[in-house]
């Protein structure tokens, strides 16, 4: 009854009155192709149901994705006889039947959800091969990993089927980069992650070592060891980035290349924090003697200097020097420094 029914359908759909006389030589006529494949999508339509819309976004994308065994259908009928000729008609019926079974998979339909499952399986496998042992730490089990990649593997389904024969070669590549895309998308984000906790780990050495050095000035250069950390992160993440070039993260040569950079950090942080109170140390000596010389001069004062800041620039050297002379007679805070510094300003303002 259904075979009846295919090949009244085919008949119709592909040999109005008239319509295709064209001859051998010339391939089988564009319409002809396209009525050919319409009789496939009526015939798939009927044969999958709802499956239909799973595996066919439109009526038209099915259209669309059954040209090539409709032209292949067409062409090979032509050995049969010309377009309109029963042995042409028959031929045609038998290729669109065969087209009907081969792209509803045998008579089993499309099996959407199982075909998602075997993409996300694909995806996960890909996976597990190129991140190694990281991929147990990312992903409690391969079907944790399959459920995770379910959406992608889903939409991957939707859009290959929409405009390509399920089972088809394009099918299959389509496939192929839709699995490609979500691994490469998955392994660059993984190495973000790791990256991103190299240097966390730096950071946290950097500023744990920088703490050991500084003692009690770590307090002044940094509001917690957080905050270390956080000023700290794009100094760790360069050091990551250079250091990765050198060697795969937990290699020896790798190891080197972050002890090397961690020393380097430590080194220039506290250089930079020596610079900082050694800044703050001449701009105390410079306050001293200003403000001695205000109480000093009076109202001279504004007379000989247009104001405070004015002074204390006048006096930058002299600060500098006392610092620089001061610290060889003891370290900054001690009895000796101390005493030479209120020496150097008394100096000072005594000039004056």
């Amino acid at each position: 009854m259904r075979t009846a029914a295919l090949a009244a359908l085919v008949a119709a759909l592909v040999f109005p009155a008239g319509a295709l006389a064209a001859a051998r030589d010339n391939g089988p006529p564009a319409t002809a192709v396209n009525n050919i494949a319409q009789a496939i999508c009526n015939g798939l339509q009927k044969k999958l149901g709802s499956s239909f819309s799973s595996q066919y976004a439109t009526m038209d994308a099915c259209v669309s994705a059954q040209q090539s065994a409709a032209t292949t259908i067409a062409t090979n009928c032509l050995a049969y006889g010309k377009p309109g000729s029963d042995a042409f008609k028959s031929c045609a019926q038998s290729g669109v039947q065969a087209a009907v079974k081969g792209a509803a998979g045998g008579g089993g339909g499309f099996d959407a959800q199982k075909a998602a499952d075997t993409i996300a399986g694909n995806i996960c496998a890909s996976l597990q091969k190129k991140l190694g042992d990281q991929f147990s730490t990312k992903y409690a089990s391969l079907d944790a990993c399959k459920t995770a990649f379910a959406a992608i593997a889903a939409n991957a389904v939707s859009s290959c089927s929409a405009s390509n024969q399920p089972g088809g070669d394009a099918y299959k590549s389509c496939v192929q980069n839709a699995v490609k895309t979500a691994v490469a998308a998955q392994a660059a984000a993984n190495k973000q992650s790791n990256e991103q906790k190299q240097a966390s780990q730096i950071a946290k050495q950097i500023c744990s070592n920088l703490q050991e050095k500084l003692g009690d000035k770590f307090g002044t250069r940094f509001a917690s060891m957080t905050d270390c950390e956080s000023q700290l992160g794009s100094v760790a993440a360069s050091a990551v980035s250079s250091c990765s070039s050198s060697g795969t993260p937990g290699s020896d040569a790798y190891k080197a290349c972050v002890k090397s950079a961690v020393e380097a950090a430590v080194k220039a942080q506290a250089g930079q924090n020596a610079s900082n109170a050694q800044a703050k140390a001449v701009d105390a000596i410079e306050s001293s003697i200003c403000n001695g010389l205000q109480k000093k001069l009076g109202d001279q004062f504004s007379s000989k200097y247009a104001s405070l800041d004015a002074c204390k620039a006048a006096f930058a050297a002299t600060a500098t020097g006392a610092v620089s002379s001061c610290s060889s007679s003891g370290k900054p805070g001690s009895d000796a420094y101390k005493g030479c510094v209120q020496a150097a300003v008394k100096a000072a303002v005594g000039k004056k």
